[in-house]
Formats: structure tokens, C-alpha cells, sequence
């Protein structure tokens, strides 16, 4: 899905988000996103960068890490709550 919820308000996103999450179970989707609250809770994540994979992972063990995942959330408006997502798990 390529910004499946770009247009839409947070709480719609929410609940579009919960759809793929609880009934999408055991398949496999892919999703570009620029919000990062939208990739917070996938099992993995593949940060691109100039075309080319450079981090993949568990987005919470992508932020522990020094790399580009972190500085896009350190720069994200949605910074503490991303942080706090990715301290509890």
C-alpha cells in the first residue's frame, strides 16, 4: 500500500491501521509511509534511502540502534509518542 491513509484524518488512519493489523494476520503487506506512527507497530520495517535498503527490522529494535530509523523519529513530530511506543515493547 503506497500512503494508503495520506488523506485521511488520524482517527480514520487508526482505524484503517487496526484492519491491517488484526486482519491481515499471517500475510505479508507492504507499506510506504511517511507518518512513522503508521509503521510503529509492524513486525518489520525497511528503511530505504536513495533507493536502496540501508536499516530492516523490528522498528523497536531499529530505534535502539544509532542509524537512520532513529534520526527519522528524532525528527519526527510524532517523536514522543514514537519513543514511548518503542520503549514499552
Amino acid at each position: 500500500m503506497d500512503e494508503a491513509t495520506s488523506a485521511v484524518d488520524m482517527e480514520t488512519d487508526s482505524a484503517i491501521q487496526a484492519v491491517i493489523r488484526e486482519g491481515l494476520l499471517d500475510t505479508t503487506v507492504m507499506v510506504i509511509a511517511h507518518r512513522l506512527a503508521t509503521v510503529a507497530h509492524l513486525d518489520k520495517v525497511l528503511v530505504m534511502d536513495d533507493g536502496k535498503g540501508v536499516e530492516f527490522g523490528k522498528p523497536a529494535e531499529l530505534y535502539q540502534q544509532e542509524g537512520q530509523f532513529r534520526a527519522l523519529v528524532n525528527r519526527s513530530i510524532e517523536e514522543e509518542e514514537l519513543v514511548k511506543a518503542f520503549t514499552l515493547q
